[in-house]
């Protein structure tokens, strides 16, 4: 090899890597860094890797890839009584303990909710696995602002410019969070949904709730998920006019406040809208109502015409009793609670005997 050659040979390489360091040593465009610095949003303060946000969709729509639109079936959970009383031991002790970790709150919360859902446990163990999971859940999921680390149906939301949390581009549709806008407000100490600003740090509930509605004990379990958080007093259906048993969805467009009120097909009192304000108006004075639609797929065939829903009442003495026209009534602060809860077309009401 003449030494010309060499020479050409020893160029070629000092250019190579001369272009290699250009390229990755080249300063980023501003979008670029801020796309790696920015902190993804409802998570922590940490950059992290940015989760795919799925697009917004209309709620009659397929839903995302992944998500399920079963019903939840509350049929006891696949576990031995052993296994359950084992839970509720492991849970108790800790939630008796005077200061907890965020990750001990959270695992005696696991542990109980799946103690309680086995519906294996006697009535003075299932009492106190209720209580300790109504405070749990106070603490975790209702107090204002505070977010567990490592819980996995909360989440910390960091609002951006032009933001809204109702709406087809809204931060609840685009997260797929489905919960109630006046849920936000109420865990977050707002007023109104509306009032949201950029840069304010929200606190952010993965739902849907659901609820099961026990006939013999007068009683609604409203769960998250699988956990339950609260057992509220109702009233349900007379003898002549009984609360039907099976499984509902509430109604896509069927949560209305100040609604008016139209009885049941089944009661046999004429089919007219009584207006909020009105004599024989049954709701409570602002008028919830959430309307309850069967699911046909696991065998209730009763559409929304039939005029079945939840709401409040102008009788709170009705509470704990079979007094309805066959809706499930629930005093004010309950009503109130349960209508911040459920989401219209994903949470699901299963009334039983």
């Amino acid at each position: 090899m003449t030494r010309d050659v060499r020479r050409l040979l020893g160029l070629v390489v000092v250019v190579a890597v001369g272009v290699t360091a250009l390229i990755v040593f080249w300063p980023r465009g501003k979008d670029e860094q801020e796309k790696q610095r920015e902190p993804v949003a409802g998570l922590t303060g940490r950059s992290e890797p940015r989760p795919v946000v799925p697009e917004a969709r209309d709620p009659e729509a397929s839903p995302p890839p992944g998500v399920s639109t079963k019903p939840v079936s509350t049929a006891p959970s696949a576990i031995s009584r052993t296994q359950a009383l084992a839970a509720f031991e492991a849970g108790m002790r800790l939630y008796a303990i005077e200061e907890p970790s965020d990750a001990q709150v959270l695992q005696a919360r696991a542990e109980l909710a799946r103690a309680y859902a086995s519906r294996k446990l006697d009535a003075n163990r299932a009492d106190e696995a209720r209580k300790a999971l109504a405070h749990l859940a106070d603490l975790t999921i209702f107090s204002v602002g505070r977010v567990y680390k490592g819980d996995p149906y909360v989440l910390q939301y960091i609002v951006k410019p032009g933001d809204r949390l109702d709406g087809k581009d809204g931060v609840i549709r685009r997260n797929n969070l489905r919960i109630p806008s006046q849920l936000v407000a109420l865990i977050n100490n707002i007023e109104r949904a509306e009032q949201i600003r950029a840069g304010q740090r929200l606190k952010m509930v993965r739902g849907p709730f659901r609820a099961v509605v026990d006939k013999s004990d007068f009683a609604m379990d409203l769960f998250l998920h699988d956990v339950f958080v609260r057992r509220l007093r109702v009233c349900i259906g007379a003898p002549e006019t009984p609360t039907p048993e099976g499984y509902f969805r509430v109604t896509l467009g069927g949560k209305l406040t100040h609604a008016p009120y139209t009885p049941p097909v089944s009661s046999g009192k004429p089919q007219r809208s009584i207006l909020p304000g009105e004599e024989d108006y049954p709701l409570d004075a602002q008028g919830h109502w959430i309307s309850l639609t069967g699911i046909k797929e696991m065998g209730t065939d009763i559409s929304k015409e039939e005029g079945y829903g939840i709401h409040g009442t102008n009788d709170p003495a009705s509470i704990g009793k079979a007094a309805s026209l066959g809706c499930v009534r629930l005093s004010d602060r309950d009503i109130r609670l349960v209508f911040a809860t459920l989401y219209e077309k994903w949470s699901t009401v299963e009334i039983r005997e």
